[in-house]
């Protein structure tokens, strides 16, 4: 039996610090950004990984109430040219980390 998956919410700078044969995600590609991408939403089963030691954890009902809500940081609208504009404001973003550049 698996254990429930936990979430943080890191800052998108500190993926290269992860640890991905710790957490639920195989490469950065999985992670969920925010609609500036600041930041990124990291999961995993059972205890804290180092990498993310001391960081807020919330449960799976906390994080959709958070990433669902079209009122902060965290909508990102799935309809035409909001989601295109999305698109290329985070790609530019996550592209100045050079591990990461091809998130998308």
């Amino acid at each position: 039996m698996s254990k429930e998956r936990t979430y943080v919410m890191i800052a998108t700078s500190s993926v290269k610090d992860l640890n991905f044969g710790d957490i639920g995600h195989k490469d950065a590609k999985q992670l969920r950004l925010n609609n500036d991408g600041g930041k990124c939403v990291v999961s995993y089963r059972g205890r804290q990984p180092r990498c993310v030691d001391g960081m807020r954890e919330y449960n799976k009902e906390q994080m959709r109430a958070i990433t669902n809500s079209d009122t902060n940081e965290w909508y990102v609208s799935k309809a035409g040219e909001e989601q295109q504009a999305w698109y290329n404001r985070v790609k530019s973003k996550v592209g100045k980390y050079n591990r990461f550049k091809d998130w998308f």
